[in-house]
């Protein structure tokens, strides 16, 4: 009799009901995060004048919700890992509720960027459990999942500044609660969740660390007011007890990681070199995705007289060459790795930020941000494939210290560009974002060269330990022979 075929990502039949589009559905679950940042950057100039502040004050709407956004992610994927998916997902969509409504009736920046944080806290949880959700699908259907992910968040990227542009001419405060339409995917995505971790659980019985969750945030917020203490005006006092709070936080943060005694946000990717380097080249291309988020619409709207739909009906064509290369970004994994493909995704990316900057033109601005959303949507699903890969049972946490990264580094992007537009210009603080990126990929270069040459290092040292050889000593095990 003959043996039925094994199932194949592109046998439709061999694949479960529940799981069909799970690509396209997780997609749009993550999706509408993206809008936390595109959306709202649309809004900030309006923003700003309602609320009677500068713009460099209103910028604290997108670091507030970078900074909320990967603090969150990065414990709601170590609580993925720990009572799965679904509890995640269903905390999501309480937080994301509650910080739409605080945005709506704020009545001041403070109050306002409180509800953002809340909201970036419901963003979060929301975009680990998709994540993990996608990083936990089995084989032969993942890398179909990933895929269609990573197209879906180029074409709600390259959608949501035209999204924010016309939900502003309504009422500036609605493209600051973009993000909780996620809750209408929430029903269509849940069928795909857990309602428990698969096998074992990766931390143990060990509690999840939250001193070091909370030792992590302080660090992140300390460094980006430390990064805006002259734009905030800030005492030489409060910059003073800023910088001491910060050191201290990461001091604790480090001293809870090695402790071992609790189950902390950087346990699985600070052991694992691929995902370090991954992250950091990560971490680059976001806040140089950030600050041309910031940057751009200004230029568009300051120096070209663009209003905001025009902004985002000038961005909206950046779909096709976003999805054409998060997909080349996704075939070239299998042949060069996943942090060499990062490495020239941010590489490339960088030289795009530069010439946006030598060169404001409208062409060459939009090009540039049509590349950063494929360089966005090609570091999360890159990195989610490696995860899943690196770490099989705490693909969660893998994927939240990934995004805590990525966003940090959004953070800090969006939080330098508008701290340097003062001093330097906006052009010129451009032109030093694109270092962000180009750094990532520098350091992403030496750390994978660093880790070959340390492998050969030790194969040769195990292939000689055999024979008594010192590995200077120029003979080879193979047939016993001399070279």
């Amino acid at each position: 009799m003959p043996s039925r075929p094994a199932p194949s990502a592109d046998n439709l039949d061999a694949i479960p009901r529940q799981h069909r589009l799970a690509g396209l559905r997780l997609g749009l679950l993550y999706g509408p995060a993206i809008y936390g940042v595109s959306a709202a950057a649309v809004a900030l100039p309006a923003a700003a004048d309602a609320l009677h502040t500068t713009p460099i004050a209103a910028v604290w709407i997108l670091t507030a919700h970078a900074l909320g956004l990967g603090v969150a992610t990065a414990t709601a994927g170590l609580l993925a890992d720990r009572y799965g998916t679904r509890h995640t997902l269903a905390a999501g969509a309480i937080m994301l509720t509650a910080g739409a409504t605080l945005c709506a009736v704020a009545p001041g920046l403070l109050v306002l960027v409180a509800g953002r944080l809340l909201l970036a806290a419901g963003s979060g949880a929301v975009t680990a459990a998709a994540m993990t959700t996608a990083a936990q699908l089995p084989d032969r259907e993942r890398p179909r999942a990933l895929a269609v992910i990573g197209v879906t968040l180029a074409c709600v990227s390259a959608t949501a500044t035209l999204a924010g542009g016309l939900s502003n001419l309504l009422s500036w405060r609605l493209p600051l609660i973009l993000p909780a339409a996620a809750l209408l995917l929430v029903p269509f995505a849940l069928p795909l969740t857990r309602r428990r971790p698969i096998g074992d659980r990766p931390i143990g019985d060990r509690p999840v660390d939250l001193p070091g969750i909370a030792a992590v945030a302080a660090g992140a917020a300390g460094g980006l007011l430390l990064i805006q203490a002259y734009t905030l005006r800030l005492s030489p006092a409060v910059a003073a007890g800023v910088l001491v709070v910060t050191v201290a936080a990461a001091l604790v943060a480090v001293r809870r990681h090695r402790s071992q005694k609790s189950a902390g946000v950087l346990d699985v990717v600070i052991g694992d070199a691929q995902l370090r380097a991954a992250a950091v080249v990560g971490a680059g291309v976001y806040g140089g995705m950030f600050a041309a988020l910031y940057a751009v619409p200004h230029v568009l709207y300051r120096q070209h007289q663009y209003s905001a739909v025009d902004v985002g009906l000038l961005l909206l064509p950046g779909a096709a060459g976003a999805v054409v290369l998060a997909r080349v970004g996704a075939r070239y994994v299998a042949s060069l790795g996943a942090v060499r493909v990062l490495t020239i995704v941010a590489t490339t990316f960088g030289l795009f930020l530069a010439s946006a900057a030598i060169v404001p033109h409208p062409t060459v601005l939009v090009a540039t941000v049509a590349v950063a959303f494929g360089a966005f949507s090609t570091t999360q699903t890159v990195y989610t494939g490696l995860a899943g890969q690196r770490a099989p049972r705490s693909r969660g946490s893998a994927i939240g210290v990934g995004n805590l990264a990525f966003f940090g580094g959004g953070a800090a992007g969006s939080a330098l560009c508008s701290a340097l537009w003062q001093p330097v210009g906006l052009n010129h603080a451009l032109a030093l974002m694109s270092l962000l990126p180009t750094l990532g990929a520098v350091l992403a270069a030496l750390s994978c060269r660093w880790r070959e040459a340390r492998s050969a290092d030790q194969r040769l040292a195990s292939s000689t330990a055999g024979d008594g050889l010192r590995p200077s000593s120029g003979v080879s095990r193979r047939r016993g022979t001399a070279r």
